[in-house]
């Protein structure tokens, strides 16, 4: 696949003083750390193992033993009869709980929903009344108009427009 000597100058610049021959042996993290680079398409797993052989070297330079990394595989737990039911009467309960939410919320939906239907019938019952009021305070007003200029009483006539104007009628 490659050797490791190709890359030896850049990867561990604090071991020059160790022999060539630590870089002849194929170094398989090396190797899976470059192929992951090629398929990621990213330099990130050349640079933790360049990071991981760097503080190697360091410790075998330094005279401590070397960090064997060791990745157990994860524990595979194997339930027993009373966990499997007690997860599956939570998952029900869950489920139910779920249920008895939604239709909450559903039925609350619902409920403003009339509310809104509700209002809105009313406030069209208001809007007719209030068109049926102005139109009565316009036939109103024509009426009075009406008089004020047919009427022969002076003192009425004067009082009369007054009372309009200050209503804001005239």
């Amino acid at each position: 696949m490659f050797n490791g000597k190709d890359i030896s100058e850049s990867i561990c610049t604090c071991c020059s003083p160790l022999s060539d021959d630590i870089f002849n042996v194929q170094d398989q993290t090396l190797e899976r750390a470059i192929t992951d680079s090629l398929l990621q398409g990213k330099i990130t797993p050349l640079l933790k193992q360049e990071l991981n052989l760097k503080i190697q070297c360091k410790r075998l330079l330094e005279g401590k033993r070397e960090i064997v990394i060791q990745h157990e595989q994860p524990k595979t737990y194997q339930m027993s009869e009373d966990e499997i039911l007690k997860r599956n009467r939570r998952l029900q309960q869950n489920r139910a709980s779920a249920n008895r939410s939604r239709g909450r919320l559903k039925n609350r939906e619902e409920e403003l929903m009339t509310v809104v239907n509700l209002s809105e019938l009313n406030r069209r019952q208001l809007e007719r009344k209030r068109e049926g009021y102005v139109k009565y305070k316009n036939e109103i007003k024509a009426i009075l108009l009406n008089h004020i200029n047919e009427c022969k009483n002076i003192q009425w006539k004067h009082s009369a427009e007054s009372t309009l104007r200050s209503l804001g009628l005239l």
